[in-house]
């Protein structure tokens, strides 16, 4: 079996074209980009990957994105007048999503695969957190909110250090407290339970 199997391998590749990566790009270009609003962003992404994929048949994509992803996580920009250390994983899973669609166009639509290519993206944590840090930058924020209740609301998280659901649901007859502090002074206060 294993030597019918090697003598069809051989065959097949006797009579299939074959294909590299690069040409499987050059056909992503002609045909995909037209269709694109940006096509410069998926030509430099293009011109990135350029060094890694010279030469290699297009059966090897899923081992060029393997080594580009570690490549790329280790050293970055090699070369470049920016150079700033590694790539952010959100720039590199750019770059290997142009890889992910050359392999998939090429099982799909071009049959230039036997079956697809599996490319694996990084995980991406691209949360931005802002932390007001005094009393006039919760003051300036609640004084730009064009709802009155918007204001409020971001006066009392700024204050109070509320979460969202909190403070959707903050009901001033029922939390909104009056008790005395140690001094016996009146003191306002929000019961959260």
């Amino acid at each position: 079996a294993q030597l019918i199997r090697e003598h069809f391998d051989h065959a097949e590749l006797g009579r299939r074209p074959r294909h590299t990566i690069a040409d499987a790009l050059n056909r992503l270009i002609a045909e995909e980009l037209p269709r694109l609003r940006r096509p410069d962003n998926v030509l430099s992404i293009i011109r990135a990957l350029l060094p890694f994929v010279e030469g290699q048949p297009l059966a090897a994509i899923a081992e060029v994105a393997e080594r580009y992803r570690r490549e790329a996580r280790k050293h970055g920009r090699t070369g470049d007048a920016r150079d700033a250390g590694p790539l952010k994983p959100a720039t590199i899973n750019r770059r290997l999503a142009v890889l992910r669609r050359a392999a998939n166009l090429a099982w799909r639509e071009w049959h230039w695969l036997e079956r697809p290519a599996a490319i694996r993206l990084l995980p991406e944590y691209n949360a931005r957190h802002v932390y007001l840090t005094s009393e006039a930058r919760v003051r300036a924020l609640a004084a730009a909110c064009q709802l009155q209740d918007a204001a409020d609301m971001v006066l009392i998280a700024g204050y109070t250090g509320m979460r969202e659901a909190s403070i959707k649901h903050f009901d001033p007859a029922r939390q909104l407290l009056t008790l005395r502090d140690e001094r016996g002074h009146p003191a306002r206060v929000i019961d959260l339970g």
